[in-house]
C-alpha cells in the first residue's frame, strides 16, 4: 500500500466509512478507490481533492505534506 492510500484507508476507517460509502460520495467506484488505497492506481487532483473534502482533511494531509523526509 503506499503512503497516499494507507492515509485515505486510516480517515476512512476513522469516519466509520466502507469503502463503497467512500466511493459512492467522491464519485468513483468502489473498485477504484480500493485500488488507490492498495497504490495500485493514484487519483488525480481532483479526486483526491473531493477525499479529502470528504474526510474534512486536507490534500495535502493526504499526500504527507508536513511530513519530513529523512535522507540516508
Amino acid at each position: 500500500m503506499n503512503r497516499i492510500g494507507e492515509r485515505i484507508k486510516r480517515k476512512r476507517d476513522q469516519f466509520k466509512l466502507n469503502l463503497n460509502e467512500l466511493a459512492k460520495r467522491v464519485g468513483i467506484s468502489s473498485s477504484a478507490l480500493s485500488q488507490i488505497e492498495n497504490g495500485k492506481a493514484f487519483p488525480t487532483i481532483i479526486t483526491l481533492k473531493s477525499i479529502a473534502d470528504q474526510l474534512q482533511t486536507t490534500v495535502g494531509e493526504l499526500i504527507g505534506e508536513n511530513e519530513s523526509v529523512q535522507m540516508p
